[in-house]
């Protein structure tokens, strides 16, 4: 097992009715919030209104930042920040999906950085230590934004996305009602699984971690969004599993299932983001069949292992094709040409993948460097 350091510092309230609960939380980190949401859905089902009561109630006074876009945008996150620093904010409050928190943790640190945000996300300055705090009410649960550091950030005007991560942009609180979600869309739901599943599957594939306790986590995390995943898009209002798939989002991504992970499929799918606009978790879809069948040379008893504990298969490359027809079967597209996307360069991709100047993606299973990632690209020409 590798050394690690392990906190979860985020406060969870989980369950029916916790929203209610958000006023009590914001008002331990400040008295002038930013209430940082995406559509206006929000107002239109109450649930804005209920919170700004709730904070009203609790003396702390707010400024709202709507907006929010899938794959949050830098440029809109200066904006925000800038407003903060007019404002005198002092927390912040995401009320929504992964795409809101990662904006809000963007925020957060703007408001206390006189530079240019971008260039904390491309390396070039060093990640703030003291943002403002974040609380975040969670509606649509995929990422695991509400329970770690890492903030994804595109920047439309040079065609870019770009992750960071950092302990002290780690949520203060979450509130995770699964009341919340079960108003998301078919299409929606199946894509947030796949994002869940993601965050699993490339931490097992991350050998250096040499753990057992870490891989049955893992393995287990896999298997119940396997087996919920199908009947919750036949039956979309169903709380019991509307509850397991939004505490497994959060169990995935927030070092529960042990430190490390592979992530190279992060970083290929972030250039058919960037490229296509792709949605994250449906382009984990097209990257993870890929990955998988260009590494299987390079680690076959890995891939056994996760055939026969994930899916109950004899080898990996019966895993990689029932990992692939699961996919389908939310309805997630396994090439490019689903997308419709026919003519593409996986050179082109390859370039968007490496625009930070690395020396390979991944590192966990293997290294994957610009040849290899052209290779995995090309492999989304046809479907797997």
């Amino acid at each position: 097992m590798i050394d690690f350091n392990f906190t979860l510092p985020t406060e969870i309230k989980f369950g029916r009715g916790t929203h209610l609960e958000a006023g009590k939380l914001v008002r331990k980190l400040g008295r002038k919030a930013l209430i940082h949401y995406g559509s206006d859905r929000i107002r239109k089902n109450g649930l804005l209104e209920q919170i700004e009561a709730q904070l009203r109630q609790e003396g702390v006074s707010f400024v709202e930042w709507g907006g929010v876009r899938p794959n949050p945008s830098v440029e809109d996150a200066r904006k925000a920040a800038y407003r903060c620093k007019e404002e005198r904010i002092d927390c912040i409050l995401a009320i929504g999906g992964g795409s809101v928190v990662d904006s809000a943790k963007a925020v957060a640190m703007g408001a206390r950085f006189e530079g240019d945000l971008w260039s904390i996300y491309c390396g070039e300055q060093q990640i703030p230590a003291d943002p403002l705090p974040v609380g975040v009410v969670l509606t649509i649960p995929a990422t695991g934004s509400e329970a770690n550091g890492v903030s994804v950030l595109s920047n439309y005007e040079l065609g870019d996305k770009a992750a960071i991560a950092s302990p002290a942009s780690i949520p203060k609180f979450a509130v995770l009602n699964p009341e919340l979600t079960l108003s998301i869309p078919q299409k929606e739901t199946a894509i947030a699984a796949a994002d869940i599943f993601s965050h699993c599957f490339e931490r097992y594939f991350d050998l250096r971690r040499t753990s057992r306790i870490w891989d049955e986590l893992c393995e287990g995390a896999m298997r119940t969004v396997v087996s919920i995943t199908p009947p919750l898009l036949g039956e979309l209002k169903n709380y019991v599993l509307r509850s397991e798939l939004m505490w497994s989002a959060t169990v995935a991504h927030s070092n529960m299932l042990g430190p490390g992970g592979d992530f190279a499929c992060h970083g290929l799918a972030h250039a058919l983001t960037v490229e296509y606009g792709i949605p994250h978790g449906a382009a984990l879809a097209l990257i993870m069949p890929a990955w998988s069948s260009y590494a299987y040379p390079h680690a076959r008893e890995r891939f056994d292992q996760f055939a026969a504990t994930v899916w109950g298969e004899a080898d990996g490359l019966a895993g990689i094709e029932k990992l692939t027809k699961f996919l389908r079967a939310l309805g997630l597209a396994t090439s490019l040409g689903e997308w419709g996307v026919v003519d593409f360069s996986p050179d082109q991709l390859a370039d968007k993948a490496f625009a930070h100047g690395q020396e390979y993606l991944g590192g966990g299973l293997m290294n994957i460097k610009r040849f290899d990632a052209e290779a995995i690209y090309q492999k989304l020409a046809q479907r797997i």
